[in-house]
């Protein structure tokens, strides 16, 4: 899948460059993964197939999928061919 983002913030984490946040190393590494695993998807069928990432739809074309109990990475699919484009808008405290 195409893959593009909110911030520039969001860019760097995803590539692994250094930056300063608040966010715990633990949900970093988490949200790496899953952007690695959106990339390598085929479509969302292939992302909603992992029943462990909670992949579900927030609101208003909103989707969310867990990086652990508490965060989620939010983001929006913008339809287009051949390939859907996955839009990272944030991550989030699921619980605040």
């Amino acid at each position: 899948m195409n893959l593009t983002f909110e911030t520039e913030l969001l860019r760097k984490l995803a590539q692994d460059e250094r930056v300063r946040t608040n966010l715990d190393k633990k949900v970093i590494r988490a949200y790496q993964s899953r952007v690695a695993q959106i990339i390598s998807a085929e479509d969302e069928r292939a992302l909603r197939a992992d029943k462990g990432a909670h992949f579900e739809l927030m609101h208003a074309g909103l989707y969310s999928m867990r990086l652990n109990r508490n965060w989620r990475v939010e983001f929006e699919i913008i339809p287009g061919q051949p390939k859907n484009t996955i839009h990272i808008v944030e991550i989030r405290n699921h619980y605040e």
